[in-house]
């Protein structure tokens, strides 16, 4: 059920439709903005758009960073489930 949910970041009143949950789309909004006001940082002097390419590039870094995280953790997964059916195949056979 599509629905809109209006939110706010950098000053910018917006609707965004969705079939989220008002709650998460509002929870992300309030990150993406928590992100632009660091890559600000102490610069009054950034303007809106650099602010938003700043921390699209550290979300991005973010998911990037969870992508290989989430490849090496399949990866032991795969090495310790050999080495436990290893064992028990060698149990099995004793």
């Amino acid at each position: 059920m599509s629905r809109s949910v209006r939110v706010s970041i950098a000053g910018f009143d917006f609707s965004v439709r969705t079939d989220a949950k008002p709650a998460y789309v509002r929870e992300l909004a309030g990150h993406v903005e928590s992100r632009m006001l660091a890559a600000k940082g102490k610069s009054r002097a950034m303007n809106t758009q650099t602010q938003a390419m700043l921390a699209a590039m550290s979300i991005a870094d973010d998911y990037a960073q969870l992508q290989e995280d989430q490849k090496e953790l399949k990866k032991e997964i795969r090495k310790r489930s050999e080495r436990i059916l290893a064992t028990l195949e060698r149990e099995a056979k004793s």
